[in-house]
Formats: structure tokens, sequence, C-alpha cells
């Protein structure tokens, strides 16, 4: 299993789980599912302590134990993987424009670090030089360590220049490329052959409930990453011991 948190308190979820191998900077050169386990994610990066998405929030994340970080990406008009949250930049720069209005030049003019308030509720990091990074940056930085791919959006768009991007990077085996999209991920799947591991879309984890104890089924996803306070999670039982034996079984993985 995995443990996803925010910034220092992975750190507490660290200590409590036994045998876990907390590396400084979280440099690997394993797989993407290699143990020890359970392996802790940093959501966006340290993003409580620093803002979110960006390549010194997951050095950050890094430093302080996580095993893998997680990013979103979203597409911009000049076709580069930004990595971002937010489709629209005003929650987390102050301007009220969309990725995909903007060329990658245009949104490194941004400020990142212009919204996000400290526990105080004051802006530290505006004008401190933080960046919208592009994935191809944080490929750049952090080559050697293991990361977790949401694509953004319903768009199959830009799907065969992210796969070249991250072979060119040598990260196939070191990332997990998710969507909420069946129809994003459905195309990911089908352009890579299987090849780059990929979580479950929304649909993914419906289907493989109703159809997982049919012998034939074959479960076209490695992870299936559920939070355990969302309704369809339980629903579906994702919470039942016995359901996450059973797709350990099948050599797939339950994240929350």
């Amino acid at each position: 299993m995995i443990l996803y948190s925010h910034s220092k308190n992975f750190i507490l979820i660290a200590l409590m789980a036994s045998s876990l191998d907390l590396k400084a900077n979280g440099r690997t050169d394993g797989g993407y599912f290699d143990c020890p386990c359970p392996r802790i994610l940093a959501y966006q990066g340290a993003a409580n302590d620093l803002p979110g998405n960006t390549v010194e929030a997951f050095q950050l994340a890094f430093d302080q134990g996580a095993n893998i970080i997680e990013l979103d990406i979203w597409r911009t008009k000049d076709n580069v993987w930004a990595v971002v949250h937010d489709r629209n930049l005003e929650r987390i720069t102050g301007t009220d424009r969309n990725v995909n209005e903007l060329t990658f030049q245009e949104i490194q003019s941004l400020d990142a670090g212009y919204t996000f308030q400290n526990a105080e509720g004051k802006f530290p990091y505006r004008g401190k030089n933080f960046k919208i990074p592009s994935l191809e940056a944080v490929f750049r930085n952090f080559n050697h360590n293991r990361i977790n791919i949401e694509i953004k959006g319903k768009s199959v768009g830009g799907l065969n220049d992210l796969i070249r991007l991250i072979n060119a990077y040598n990260m196939n085996n070191k990332v997990l490329v998710v969507s909420r999209s069946y129809r994003v991920i459905s195309r990911f799947r089908s352009l890579t052959r299987d090849k780059i591991p990929t979580g479950a879309s929304f649909m993914d984890a419906i289907k493989s409930r109703l159809f997982g104890q049919v012998s034939k089924y074959e479960f076209p996803y490695k992870a299936a990453q559920l939070p355990y306070y969302n309704r369809l999670a339980r629903y579906l039982g994702y919470m039942d011991k016995e359901w996450i034996k059973s797709l350990q079984k099948k050599n797939r993985f339950v994240h929350y």
C-alpha cells in the first residue's frame, strides 16, 4: 500500500511505519513499485511548506523523506507539458488565464508562489521566483526518482509527445501515469502497448469491481488510486481487506 500526505505530515506517517527505509534525497534506480514498503507519496511535493508542483517543493519532499512525488500536467498553447494542478491559473498565480491559452514562456512569466499562504495567512513566496515548471524540467532534475504523473483534462492531444519525453529520460519504469479520464488513459495504454505503468481511471475502478472476479478479466492498470474518504471508493469496496488482497494477488496495488 502507498500512503499519501502533504509535507511534514508524511514524516509522521513514515515514523509509524515499520521497516521503512527513508532516504534523504529519495534517489533510486529501481522501478516505481520496488520496495521498501510502504512508500510515501508527496502530493504536489512538500505543498504545505512551499508552492506545490514546483521544483523546489519536489526537492524538499525528497529531502523530508518522500519516496515518490506526485504531480499534475496540462498542455500549453505551444504544446509543452506544464506541471500545474489547475487548468485556470488564477488560484495559483493570481492570473485569470487557462494553461492552454498561453505559451510556456508566457506561463513562466507568472508567479507560482503568488497565492501560497502560510499558517499566519501571509504570502511569503510572492515575488520569490517560483515558477511553473515543464515536465521535462522535472525529469531533468529528478531523473533517478519515482514520479506519479496525473494527466489533467480529457484531451488525448500530446500523448505521443508525453511518451517520447518519458522514454527520452529513461523514466518508463520510474513513473506511474494516471488520469480520471478513461478515454485518455485507454489511449495512452494503446500507444505504449502497456509498457509504461498506468493507474485506474474511475471507469476502470468500476469495471474491475464488477468484473474482477471473472477469470478472463484482465486488469488494464497496475494501481488503483482512490482516496479512502471517497464515497465511490467505499461503495465499490476498495476499503475491504479481502478485495485489497485479491488485487494484490493479481500483482495490482491499492493506493490511498
